[in-house]
């Protein structure tokens, strides 16, 4: 009986790490974003170089 104790416990650390490292790849993913709008905005330094 034991044994279902630890791989239920087993299942549930495996679950919380996914989601937390899901949840650390979605923040990054939002900072890249934010800095690729930026990058992309119309009066943004590197676009009035080019013009």
């Amino acid at each position: 009986m034991s044994y279902l104790v630890v791989a239920y416990m087993l299942l549930w650390l495996l679950l919380f790490g996914y989601l937390l490292r899901l949840g650390l790849r979605q923040r990054d993913l939002g900072r890249q974003l934010e800095t690729l709008e930026k990058a992309l905005e119309p009066g943004h330094a590197r676009n009035e170089d080019r013009a």
